[in-house]
């Protein structure tokens, strides 16, 4: 049990599930704390669990995994793509969610920023959530070819090649 179940940061990014193309929330708060202080309650499993009310793991580098595992039995994951120490954290979320009872759903490819800035008085921390571009969502849902000679599409007229894949 988290002690804000219900109203963590997100709670209102994740009922709106259908975000539209190039549409973006953005909160902003100045925290009266430094920025490495803000930084490891960002980045601490513990600390981002309480954050989000759920069960948290990251992987602070590009390229590393987030995966958030909520009460209801719902889990989410979503890649970290940039990491810039006590300044910037930016992940996006993958484009389903997994229930308790196996099942997926299509989620929205948000990326979701963390932007810290220090001042006089703290540290600012601006929060932004935001949906895919026309044209990353039209890629989500329509991959782009792969090139000749990657994945299952290679078609080199060797059939040993089709047979490694």
């Amino acid at each position: 049990m988290y002690p804000n179940e219900g109203r963590y940061a997100t709670h209102e990014l994740r009922l709106r599930s259908r975000v539209m193309p190039e549409q973006a929330v953005e909160r902003e708060i100045l925290l009266p704390a430094p920025a490495d202080e803000v930084w490891a309650a960002l980045t601490d499993d513990d600390r981002l669990a309480a954050w989000f009310g759920a069960e948290a793991r990251l992987e602070l580098r590009p390229g590393g995994r987030a995966t958030f595992h909520w009460p209801d039995g719902t889990t989410r994951n979503a890649t970290v793509e940039v990491v810039e120490v006590e300044r910037l954290l930016i992940l996006r979320w993958f484009p389903f969610a997994d229930d308790a009872r196996g099942g997926r759903r299509r989620q929205p490819a948000t990326t979701l920023r963390f932007l810290l800035q220090a001042t006089p008085q703290g540290t600012r921390l601006r929060v932004t959530e935001s949906a895919p571009t026309a044209h990353e969502a039209l890629q989500e849902d329509h991959p782009p070819a792969l090139e000749a000679g990657q994945g299952p599409s290679h078609s080199s007229g060797d059939p040993r090649a089709s047979a490694a894949v």
